[in-house]
């Protein structure tokens, strides 16, 4: 086993030296932060899914209570926060239109 200067206390060896990229012990640990990473990658996805969600669902609470026009505020805030909202140009089009020109099946080509 090769430890690079690092890790080679941790190791009951005498060992020359290596370098890290080498080092099983740094490996673990690049692999490990990379993972911790991917984990909060994937939380905060989660949750903006969440709240688009939750948004829509707002959106038809305000249109059974209210009307259509106070629904879409909902969306059209959640839109527009993030710079999010369709262009002028993309209004021109259908609805349709727009969601085939837009719309990215799921990866791996599991469409719900």
């Amino acid at each position: 086993m090769s430890v690079c200067e690092k890790h080679r206390g941790e190791v009951n060896m005498t060992l020359v030296e290596f370098p890290k990229e080498s080092c099983p012990h740094c490996k673990v640990e690049e692999l490990t932060e990379k993972l911790e990473n991917e984990k909060k990658f994937s939380a905060d996805i989660l949750h903006l899914l969440d709240n688009s969600i939750v948004v829509m669902q707002c959106a038809c609470i305000e249109w059974k209570k209210q009307d259509a026009e106070t629904a879409m505020e909902w969306i059209q805030n959640t839109l527009a926060g993030p710079g999010l909202l369709p262009t002028n140009g993309d209004m021109e089009a259908s609805a349709q239109d727009y969601y085939d020109k837009h719309y990215k099946p799921l990866m791996g080509g599991q469409d719900g």
